[in-house]
């Protein structure tokens, strides 16, 4: 039969026996990603990391993955150890590698204008740079209404053993001529119920997730899978309605535990002869810290003079939807 598929925010008609409701990912997420890094003295570009475009857009709210009109204020995010490294690399600029839709890849390099967090900045491992959003890129932006909140996590029981994917840098097949960015899947292992002790970072606020991480996803976004009965509690708090499944966004990876493995015939104590194997417990930063980072005041004030400037705060609103402060890219990489 024909069914309305509606996990991407938006509806897409497919045949099915029934209405979708397993994971599936559409390649349309992958868009939302670029690859990060920074620019040798020499001119040539080192890959570094993932980072990804989050827009807060006036009078929306819900999840999608698809182009959304109307104005609002874009932002790039990434770890914020990722540019940490670059600089202690003494990059000469930082920079992101995006996909045009002349199909092809080119490095835009940014300024130095990177946020953090307002109060935690060395225990909250979330970078953001406001930017504009070219329009000849082939790239999306993840809505701030995708954003799993704590009410959204409440409402909708989020928890351990629920599907997640995160997409993003594998840094052995980044793709020659454009970005390839790879998915991968696994599952909620833990809830931040209590601080996980990281290296750089000390104790931080984190899910645990069953699934490999790996350098280069660093950076990544990282999308919960919400099955439509669920889903269907955050009614009317969303604009698509889902019929089938949505997805939010969780948070940003950080990084993974090692264990070392001492290689046959090796005394313990070379350590050119002991290697590490990934433990496949990923760490992931909460979206939530992307929030507390967009909500400071040097940033919420900027968004409330331009929106009084555009008279944004003045447009029309839905009846059942109640208007929201995800408040247009304008263009380019740096500071508005």
């Amino acid at each position: 039969m024909l069914c309305s598929d509606f996990r991407m925010g938006a509806p897409r008609l497919v045949f099915a026996e029934e209405a979708p409701n397993l994971m599936n990912v559409p390649d349309e997420v992958r868009k939302c990603v670029v690859f990060i890094g920074y620019q040798e003295p020499d001119g040539t570009y080192e890959l570094m990391g993932t980072a990804f475009f989050v827009t807060r857009f006036v009078g929306k709210t819900g999840p999608s993955f698809l182009p959304t009109q109307g104005p609002g204020f874009a932002y790039l995010v990434t770890a914020k150890h990722v540019i940490d490294e670059c600089k202690a690399r003494n990059a000469t600029k930082i920079s992101v590698r995006v996909n045009f839709q002349n199909g092809e890849a080119y490095w835009i390099d940014t300024e130095d204008r990177w946020l953090f967090h307002p109060t935690e900045p060395d225990q909250v491992d979330v970078a953001v740079l406001p930017c504009t959003i070219p329009k000849n890129l082939d790239h999306i932006s993840t809505p701030a209404g995708s954003i799993a909140t704590r009410s959204i996590i409440t409402d909708t029981t989020i928890g351990v053993g629920d599907e997640v994917f995160l997409t993003g840098l594998f840094i052995h097949h980044h793709g020659n001529k454009k970005n390839v960015p790879i998915v991968r899947i696994g599952n909620i292992a833990a809830m931040p119920e209590e601080r996980v002790d990281v290296e750089g970072f000390g104790p931080i606020d984190a899910y645990l997730v069953e699934s490999r991480s790996i350098g280069g996803l660093s950076g990544s976004p990282v999308f919960v899978h919400i099955p439509a009965d669920r889903a269907a509690k955050l009614a009317p708090h969303i604009i698509f309605k889902p019929s089938g499944t949505v997805y939010f966004l969780l948070g940003l990876m950080h990084g993974h535990w090692e264990a070392a493995v001492q290689k046959k015939n090796a005394v313990a104590r070379d350590l050119r002869n002991i290697e590490t194997v990934n433990m496949g417990i990923a760490i992931v930063v909460p979206a939530t810290k992307i929030l507390e980072v967009l909500r400071q005041p040097m940033i919420k004030n900027h968004e409330e003079k331009v929106t009084k400037e555009k008279g944004w705060d003045r447009l029309p609103v839905r009846d059942t939807v109640p208007a929201t402060d995800q408040p247009s890219p304008r263009t380019g990489f740096k500071m508005p």
